[in-house]
């Protein structure tokens, strides 16, 4: 018999629910990869291909486990009070995405003299935060795929 707090949340668990925050997760995960590719495609058009390799297993793990750790709870929670919709998961996904690394790297623009400091601390959160808004967009429209129900 299951403790009498944890019913509803297993009462509700379903296959189609499992399956998309699986797939969710994994077009989350998958979509920084992407936008890595295009940027190095872009950027360095003759890149070794042992370098791919190594920067792309870099992104998806990363990614896979930031997404994991961070985005599925935060897309549950969503979703369980009835807010899983495009423009509130593209928002959660920018803020995630923009907030460890604006804060992370803030202290070094306090110090730094460097006329270009605030410049490139906006241009390195608005990366980030865009990175995160693409991947919450991936879950969202694969989680909707799969589990298209309504919400409140």
């Amino acid at each position: 018999m299951l403790p009498s707090v944890c019913e509803p949340f297993f009462r509700s668990l379903t296959f189609r629910l499992l399956a998309g925050v699986g797939f969710g997760w994994l077009a989350a995960a998958l979509a920084p990869v992407a936008c890595v590719i295009a940027a190095v495609a872009y950027r360095a058009p003759d890149f070794p291909a042992q370098d791919w390799r190594i920067i792309l297993a870099m992104a998806f793990v990363f990614a896979g486990g930031y997404v994991a750790l961070v985005g599925v709870p935060i897309a549950l929670a969503l979703r369980a009070n009835g807010w899983l919709r495009a423009l509130p998961m593209f928002a959660v996904g920018f803020l995630v995405g923009a907030g460890p690394i604006g804060v992370g790297t803030f202290p070094s623009i306090v110090d730094d003299a460097s006329p270009n400091a605030w410049a490139e601390w906006w241009q390195g959160t608005l990366q980030f935060g865009l990175l995160g808004a693409v991947s919450a967009m991936a879950f969202y429209g694969t989680f909707r795929v799969i589990n298209p129900e309504r919400t409140r």
